[in-house]
């Protein structure tokens, strides 16, 4: 008798993405410390740049460069200060948002969905 394919809605999976380590997502769970130290720098810098996309995609021209001289310039102050006149949403949810995202396209990849 074939095995039942247990189905989830989709909020029940994007729920259980959001409590479950990207490790264990991906059925890695017993890497090497340093491997895994690599995997999630990786992971991070890709999250990271979803979130200054999402960013740039909602300020104005001027706002962008503005942005940009304040990264250049690692004046984080200033940087706080022009994503708070952006208008947009928490950047902690901005970055929980993508890490979901993320979470989930690599849960598609790897269980071939």
């Amino acid at each position: 008798m074939p095995a039942q394919r247990t189905t989830q809605s989709v909020s029940e999976l994007l729920s259980d993405l959001t409590r479950r380590d990207i490790f264990d997502i991906l059925g890695v769970e017993k890497i090497p410390d340093w491997e895994r130290e690599e995997y999630m720098e990786t992971m991070l810098e890709t999250i990271m740049e979803r979130v200054f996309v999402r960013i740039i995609d909602s300020c104005s021209e001027e706002q962008c460069r503005r942005i940009n001289d304040a990264l250049y310039m690692n004046n984080r102050e200033e940087l706080d200060r022009l994503l708070f006149v952006c208008d947009l949403p928490d950047f902690d949810t901005l970055v929980s948002e993508e890490a979901l995202v993320y979470k989930f396209e690599m849960y598609s990849l790897f269980r071939g969905n």
